[in-house]
């Protein structure tokens, strides 16, 4: 199926996921201090959830073992105006295989993530 939008903005959104996964993996909060908006809803597949500060303090605390993040070919996007939704598959640390759902808004030319929810796909 054709992208219905412009290839600028899913290539952005793209490259602002896999920007984000890299940064998640090495623990980089400089990185996601800048991907992340101030008003971030971060719901992990535990359904534990947490706001950008909570977010950043817990991965300078090391508290999550990101070893890796794929997304798996598939995702979907959705675009309205300046907010994007993007959904899709994806494994973490190879025994993770989780749903997620990326809320992006466009702030001062730049996409930032406002809410990422993940929840466990069962093993078949």
């Amino acid at each position: 199926m054709r992208f219905p939008y412009p290839m600028t903005v899913e290539s952005e959104l793209r490259e602002a996921e896999r920007a984000l996964y890299a940064a998640m993996v090495r623990k980089d909060t400089a990185a996601l201090e800048t991907m992340l908006h101030d008003d971030l809803i971060f719901v992990h597949s535990t359904a534990l959830v947490e706001g950008c500060p909570t977010y950043l303090a817990s991965v300078a605390a090391n508290r999550y073992r990101y070893e890796s993040i794929v997304p798996r070919p598939g995702g979907i996007i959705r675009l309205f105006d300046d907010f994007a939704l993007m959904s899709g598959e994806v494994d973490m640390n190879t025994t993770l295989h989780v749903q997620v759902v990326l809320g992006w808004v466009r702030k001062d030319g730049r996409w930032q993530l406002v809410l990422r929810h993940a929840a466990r796909i069962p093993e078949a």
